[in-house]
């Protein structure tokens, strides 16, 4: 317990320090840039001066979700939720532990579910730090009375980091498609329903209180790319106890605002991308969940067409198949690199390095060989990638992303873990693409049991909504 206990101070100590990063930096650009800099965080500015921070209604929102999902879990007669005064005291006096319920529940849902907490206090006046705050109390209250199981170290971490990352780019997202002025016909249903998928919390406020609560939340008209894409995913591992072949997988890829617009200083989220595919199979399912968003940077100018972002990243990355399971969540410095080569063409790079607030890793070899659950840690990331872009005609990517985590509750102590990815995308049509992706995958540990070789093979098909 006392082991927990200490260990779950550490993190926090970890998750304060990420706190840190909302101090804003320096910015260097033209005076016209600045300008519009200025314009962009006059209309970002929260709470806004005709509206405020709205604390009761924050503060409820929370509640009423905590209370929503507890009283759907009562009724299903799910045995956690049999909570009393007997279970919270116990719960207090045990102090948390670290919990290996499934790995999509611990690394997905919690988030989400975070990410209600941390909508409700976004949509009603407050910043992204303070709203992290809410994500953070609302895990907290849901861990020691929501449920009679013992908290959970790595759900009161990941509930609110992830939820602040969940809830963010959802908020976000959420308002950019269910604006007034979107398209409507097919596209804009499906932007409708991905608003509500994304960000529940935002479009039921909206709904139930109507054009009012839009007004409030109304952000600057924001570019926001939404692509679907759909083909086949081949998996390969060279141990025989697995079975490679095709399944189709469904994805999605939203790219929210740029480092190459006229802003020179950047704030949490002003822009950001996430990656989400899927495959469609109940038997072995599979998840690539890839997003970093700014969190705090500035511009700078390089000769007559250059253009850096220099910044702290928030990133979030999950991987889930046959062969193996990684999550990551943290933040760090970086930069957006681009160099234009005529009207066409153009080269982007991309840096960053990251300390990991918790990562998460698993392997069917480590259930096979001594029935061991996942691995949790702290460490960090080094990601870096490279394009080329000629529009209009094709794409290729080179991406290299890096993880060393040191584990604090698993079978073993160092843990590395290396992804090389190549893109090849062709566009056949102003709004549609074909593309190739080759993925390899190396983990190494210590325990030797959970050293992992594999590669995946993806075609797709890609259609802008």
């Amino acid at each position: 317990m006392h082991q927990s206990v200490r260990k779950v101070h550490i993190l926090c100590a970890v998750l304060a320090l990420f706190a840190l990063g909302s101090i804003s930096s320096p910015h260097i650009g033209a005076d016209e840039s600045q300008s519009a800099a200025r314009a962009a965080e006059d209309e970002n500015a929260f709470p806004k001066p005709e509206y405020g921070r709205d604390l009761p209604m924050a503060f409820a929102q929370g509640m009423a979700a905590n209370l929503a999902i507890w009283g759907y879990d009562y009724m299903i007669m799910q045995p956690y939720a049999r909570v009393s005064p007997t279970t919270w005291k116990n719960n207090i006096e045990e102090g948390p532990e670290w919990d290996n319920s499934d790995f999509f529940t611990n690394q997905i849902l919690h988030p989400y579910h975070g990410s209600m907490y941390y909508t409700g206090a976004r949509a009603y006046g407050f910043s992204y730090w303070e709203s992290l705050a809410f994500a953070e109390l609302g895990s907290y209250i849901w861990e020691y009375y929501a449920e009679r199981d013992t908290p959970a170290i790595n759900d009161l971490i990941v509930t609110a980091v992830g939820g602040a990352a969940f809830g963010e780019a959802g908020y976000r997202i959420a308002i950019a498609f269910s604006d007034s002025n979107t398209a409507g016909g097919a596209r804009g249903f499906f932007r409708e329903f991905a608003a509500w998928v994304v960000n529940p919390m935002y479009m039921l406020n909206k709904w139930v209180f109507g054009e009012p609560f839009a007004e409030r939340n109304k952000l600057p008209r924001t570019h926001l790319d939404f692509i679907v894409r759909g083909g086949l995913n081949y998996t390969h591992d060279d141990d025989e106890r697995f079975s490679d072949f095709p399944h189709a997988y469904l994805g999605a890829l939203i790219r929210y605002g740029s480092p190459w617009d006229s802003g020179s200083l950047y704030g949490p989220y002003d822009y950001f991308s996430v990656k989400v595919d899927g495959e469609v199979d109940y038997v072995n399912p599979s998840w690539d969940i890839f997003a970093d968003a700014i969190l705090c940077g500035f511009k700078l100018y390089i000769g007559k067409q250059a253009r850096a972002v220099l910044g702290l990243y928030q990133q979030f990355d999950y991987l889930e198949n046959l062969v193996y399971k990684l999550a990551s969540n943290g933040a760090g410095p970086g930069f957006d690199l681009r160099l234009p080569f005529g009207e066409r063409s153009s080269v982007e790079l991309n840096s960053y390095f990251y300390g990991m607030i918790l990562g998460v890793m698993d392997s069917r070899y480590s259930h096979w060989e001594i029935d061991n659950y996942d691995t949790k840690g702290t460490g960090w990331s080094y990601k870096a990638g490279l394009k080329y872009l000629c529009e209009g005609y094709f794409s290729l990517s080179l991406n290299y992303f890096y993880y060393r985590m040191w584990v604090l509750d698993g079978a073993d102590w160092t843990n590395t873990v290396h992804i090389f990815t190549s893109t090849l995308e062709a566009y056949t049509a102003p709004d549609t693409s074909i593309g190739l992706e080759l993925r390899y995958y190396q983990r190494w540990s210590d325990a030797g049991y959970d050293n992992a070789w594999a590669w995946s093979l993806k075609t797709y098909i890609a259609y802008k909504l």
